[in-house]
C-alpha cells in the first residue's frame, strides 16, 4: 500500500485536552499479544450485503472482506462523523494521553489510513475477547479492549474514536533531516470498552 509523502504534514490542527480521568483504569497495553489474536468481522457492510462472519489475524481479514465486496475501497474519501461529537454521544471525559504502551503511532497513519478503513467497514462489527488489534498499518495500531470478556463494536465507531484520538493526543518531534507528529491514547466508552491507538509491529497491514 502507498502511503503519501505528504500524510504525516497534513494533519497538524491540535485540540486542547482536557485532563478528565476515564473511571477505569488504563493498564499497559501489551501490542505484540493484541496484533497475534485473532479477531471476528461479523454482519454486512451495507444493508443488503453479503453477511461476513470472518476470524482471523489484521493480515487475513482485509482480503477476505475485499474478496465479498469487490468494489470496496479501504482508503475511498470519507468525513468522519465528529458532529456532534463522537465524544460526547459515545465515551467518556476525554482520552488520556501517552500513558497507554509507551510506544507512540504516526498521527498521519492514523487518522489517514487506519481509522479510515475502519470507517470504510460501514455497518460490518468488530468483535474482540481481550485486547486486539482491529487495524494497523506502518508500525501504527488501533486496538479494541473490554473491560471484561468479549464485546462486539461497530469497526466505524471504532474507526470514529481512533481519528479523535489522534486529533486529541499528539507529539510533535523536530529535529534536522527529520519531522513527525505522533500519537498514543485510549478512551474509555460508557459500555465498557476501550479503544487505544499505539505503535505497533503490524505483520501484514491493512
Amino acid at each position: 500500500m502507498r502511503i503519501p509523502a505528504f500524510i504525516t504534514l497534513s494533519f497538524v490542527a491540535l485540540l486542547s485536552l482536557s485532563s478528565a480521568i476515564p473511571t477505569a483504569p488504563s493498564p499497559k497495553l501489551d501490542v505484540e499479544a493484541a496484533l497475534a489474536s485473532p479477531i471476528t468481522i461479523t454482519g454486512s457492510m451495507f444493508p443488503g450485503g453479503p453477511v461476513l462472519n470472518l476470524t482471523g489475524t489484521i493480515q487475513d481479514l482485509f482480503p477476505q472482506i475485499k474478496e465479498k465486496y469487490p468494489n470496496w475501497d479501504p482508503q475511498a474519501d470519507i468525513t468522519p462523523n465528529t458532529k456532534p461529537s463522537i465524544g460526547a454521544r459515545y465515551l467518556q471525559g476525554r482520552p488520556v494521553c501517552f500513558a497507554w504502551s509507551g510506544y507512540p503511532a504516526d498521527r498521519g497513519i492514523i487518522a489517514y489510513v487506519v481509522a479510515k478503513s475502519l470507517i470504510n467497514l460501514g455497518n460490518l462489527g468488530c468483535y474482540a475477547r481481550g485486547c486486539q488489534a482491529v487495524g494497523c498499518a506502518a508500525n501504527s495500531g488501533v486496538f479494541l479492549c473490554p473491560s471484561s470478556g468479549s464485546i462486539t463494536v461497530p469497526c466505524k465507531r471504532i474507526g470514529e474514536t481512533a481519528f479523535e484520538i489522534a486529533k486529541a493526543c499528539a507529539r510533535v518531534e523536530s529535529r534536522p533531516n527529520f519531522f513527525m507528529i505522533w500519537t498514543e491514547g485510549n478512551w474509555w466508552d460508557t459500555n465498557g470498552f476501550n479503544i487505544a491507538v499505539a505503535g505497533a509491529n503490524c505483520p501484514g497491514g491493512l
